[in-house]
């Protein structure tokens, strides 16, 4: 029994296909398709034209549909009456290929039917505007404001008080098809260079991708609001635009404070701005020192350190303790840089790098620490020692380039050949000179000997200066 062969036409060049290959019925010889298969039998070819014939009705019927809702919508703008003028020309380059597009200028229906552009919001294109209009209307009078509109979508938060305290401010769940239709946008705008995908990157980053889709999409129903109820324009100023505004907005908060005005001597008074060690921070000096020892003395990453807490009945997100540490890391600059000039302003320093293991996303992956110390004591040197740090995600020559990019003197280190750049004579302000380090040097003097001890009882000794060194080096130990 022959199998049947797949007939599922995928577009119009599926089509064409099995009409070419209809089209040689009743020709001696074998049909040949476009792609090369050979079909022999009359009722393959009964398939294929029932295929191509359901084709052709699916087509029709959408076709129609098309037809249909083209004529709805003029006749709802001829009901409405709206003066709208011209179609403004689209401000972003429009997609022309899409597969499922419809058949006449969704964008110019809209605008006849609304009276505004609503496709100029970012997020918002033609096939999904004609959604979201069916889903909402082109009248949103029944919601007062913007607020209730996006209470409607189920898209604000639900605030939960009790007794002057916030409980709960999740977002109710919803099954609509307009809340689903604005959270798609959410996520298409998130992938822009606009100021509605450098607020969603924003939010991702600080709360989580689905935070940022809800207050995203509760942004752009706003704006849907807007546009359909009042009228408003929209122009995108850009991501730039938006960060610089951002930035502005939160150097000003810093600096507000209440005032009070005296009806009686109509003075004005304001108290002190509190102290804090992070501006507009709760945490104190207490609480942001522990957390820094946790993390970095007791090697506790701060996932742990927010579920302690929880335990303990202190709701300290991981976003806010990564915001604290930052903050903390800001602030200690200052003294940073200054052990930093301290250590490159001795003649000398030993420097050294050693793995870290640094925590990833369902990983652990292998970071470098790079120890710089300055020590003049064992010289006769008055100056107190310091080390400074830095990290680097991998182990190369490029990294000692950069920290002692500024050095002149005395470099203590390994043999790693990352700092052969340093000692060479054509470096950028002299070369560094070099010494190397004895305790590196006697290590394989060390192994030599051994190994010659243990093959003492068999063979001659193979390495008799490697155990005369070791020899004297242990007496020369034992003497001071």
């Amino acid at each position: 029994m022959a199998a049947i062969p797949d007939t599922s036409i995928s577009g119009p060049r599926g089509a064409r296909e099995l009409t070419a290959v209809i089209a040689q019925r009743g020709k001696p010889g074998t049909i040949v398709s476009d792609h090369g298969t050979e079909f022999t039998s009359n009722a393959m070819l009964a398939w294929f034209e029932q295929a191509l014939a359901l084709y052709d009705t699916y087509h029709e019927k959408a076709s129609a549909c098309d037809v249909r809702i083209e004529a709805v919508l003029k006749e709802l703008s001829i009901h409405r009456g709206r003066d709208h003028g011209a179609v403004p020309p689209p401000r972003r380059r429009q997609r022309t290929d899409q597969a499922n597009a419809l058949a006449f200028d969704v964008r110019a229906a809209l605008f006849a039917l609304l009276g505004k552009g609503i496709t100029a919001i970012d997020g918002l294109g033609a096939y999904l505007s004609l959604k979201l209009v069916a889903e909402c209307g082109d009248d949103l009078s029944s919601w007062p404001s913007a607020k209730h509109f996006t209470s409607w979508l189920g898209l604000a938060p639900s605030n939960k008080i009790s007794g002057g305290k916030m409980l709960s401010s999740r977002t109710r769940r919803s099954g609509g098809r307009a809340a689903a239709l604005l959270r798609l946008a959410a996520v298409t705008v998130g992938r822009t260079d606009t100021a509605l995908g450098a607020f969603y990157r924003r939010l991702s980053s600080r709360i989580g991708k689905a935070k940022a889709v809800t207050a995203t999409a509760r942004k752009i129903a706003v704006l849907f609001y807007n546009a359909v109820r009042h009228g408003m324009e929209y122009a995108d100023p850009g991501a730039s635009s938006y960060e610089t505004r951002y930035r502005t907005r939160v150097v000003n908060n810093l600096h507000v404070r209440e005032k009070f005005t005296c009806r009686a001597c109509e003075s004005i008074s304001q108290a002190p701005a509190p102290f804090h060690v992070l501006a507009r921070g709760l945490a104190g000096p207490s609480l942001l020192a522990m957390i820094i020892f946790e993390k970095y003395g007791q090697h506790q990453p701060l996932n742990r350190q927010s579920e302690r807490y929880a335990r303990e009945g202190i709701e300290l997100s991981l976003s806010t303790l990564a915001d604290q540490v930052g903050g903390c890391a800001a602030l200690l600059r200052p003294l940073y840089d200054l052990i930093r000039t301290h250590v490159f302003a001795a003649s000398r320093v030993h420097g050294d790098d050693t793995t870290v293991p640094v925590l990833a996303t369902g990983k652990c992956r292998t970071g470098r620490f790079w120890t710089y110390v300055r020590d003049d004591k064992p010289f006769g040197g008055r100056d107190p020692p310091a080390a400074v740090f830095f990290y680097s995600r991998d182990r190369t020559g490029e990294d000692p380039e950069r920290h002692l990019g500024g050095y002149a003197g005395i470099l203590q280190a390994d043999a790693y050949a990352g700092f052969n750049r340093l000692y060479a004579s054509d470096r950028q302000g002299g070369p560094l000179t070099e010494a190397a380090c004895w305790a590196h040097g006697r290590r394989k003097f060390f192994v030599l000997a051994d190994i010659a001890a243990k093959a003492r009882g068999k063979l001659r000794v193979i390495a008799p200066f490697a155990l005369e060194a070791v020899t004297v080096s242990s007496m020369a130990r034992c003497v001071s």
